[in-house]
């Protein structure tokens, strides 16, 4: 008698999935999300839709990449058809994602050689630029801002803190050459900079760690304080200039060269965020066309929802600017 396991590629009683069916988009952190991960990739069939999708994406940003523009992209579908699934394979296969045990993204998908020698196409590209670099996210449905949204996002894969003025400082320690003697002062006080940076406006060790860095900072540790919320602040929105150049700066910093990098942003559950707001895709079409401008055609965006951009007079908005569909 033939059972189902005999004709299946694994037998579905020796294994588990460990996303329960859903695949969700961020920097793995935990040792649990990094096995997730590793499951997505390995689990990821790049065959019919799928591997179109990526030839898709690939062709598209790679002939582009030399045009003033460069094309955002649209995956779309319903719940649960996958789409998460592709986009997370997408980003890791980008930068060929380094795991903690050593592996790597690419030696855990099974792809079709004309998808590998795009990656190579891109590899070779990023060699002439910054490298390569990847971020994904869900945009923050309760924030005002698309802005900070998106940078959130960034900052989280270039290893920052996601809050916009926590990250400010950062950068900036790491632009000054401190950010080591800044951690080395506050691991010697019996702290850590993860544990500061939260009370950045208020925390004494961490003005005191940043004057015996710099001594001309401030004069006192009060006026460190406020200094550093000054110079710091927190934001509840952002301007697209603003916007760009802190864009610009991290993009920078994410390699040795100081160029930018090869770009991948990808935008999970973009509709949701927008629902049937008007401002909101109106800003998230400014801003895409602004770093289109601004950085030519290094960055690719990637947006996903439910329904196809022709679906919704909102969605239609979109429609010039992300002109590939998957």
């Amino acid at each position: 008698m033939t059972l189902v396991r005999d004709v299946l590629a694994r037998d579905p009683s020796t294994w588990s999935i460990p996303n329960l069916g859903v695949a969700k988009v961020g920097q793995p952190r935990t040792d649990e999300e990094w096995a997730v991960l590793k499951y997505e990739l390995d689990a990821f069939v790049a065959e019919g839709e799928y591997a179109t999708g990526l030839e898709r994406i690939f062709v598209s940003y790679l002939k582009n990449i030399d045009k003033p523009s460069q094309p955002a992209v649209w995956t779309s579908g319903f719940y649960g058809s996958g789409k998460s699934h592709l986009i997370r394979v997408l980003e890791s296969l980008w930068t060929d994602r380094a795991f903690p045990d050593g592996a790597r993204a690419r030696g855990l998908v099974h792809l079709p050689d004309d998808i590998k020698a795009h990656l190579i196409e891109l590899d070779t590209r990023g060699q002439q630029y910054g490298g390569r670099f990847a971020a994904a996210g869900v945009l923050s449905a309760g924030g005002t801002s698309v802005g900070l949204s998106i940078l959130s996002i960034v900052f989280a894969a270039a290893g920052l803190p996601e809050d916009y003025a926590q990250a400010r400082l950062v950068l900036w320690l790491r632009e000054e050459g401190l950010l080591d003697a800044v951690r080395a002062h506050l691991v010697a006080a019996g702290r850590s900079l993860e544990s500061e940076l939260p009370h950045l406006y208020v925390s004494e060790h961490l003005a005191k760690a940043i004057l015996a860095a710099r001594p001309s900072f401030a004069t006192s540790v009060p006026e460190a304080s406020r200094a550093l919320r000054a110079e710091f602040p927190s934001m509840s929105s952002i301007d697209e200039p603003k916007f760009l150049q802190v864009l610009e700066e991290t993009l920078r910093a994410t390699n040795a060269t100081r160029d930018i990098p090869l770009t991948l942003v990808v935008l999970d559950e973009l509709q949701q965020f927008i629902g049937d707001d008007t401002d909101r895709v109106n800003e998230v079409q400014q801003l895409v066309e602004a770093c289109c401008f601004q950085f030519r055609s290094r960055i690719l965006f990637v947006g996903a929802g439910q329904m196809a951009l022709g679906a919704t007079p909102i969605l239609q908005k979109l429609l010039h600017r992300f002109t590939v569909s998957v």
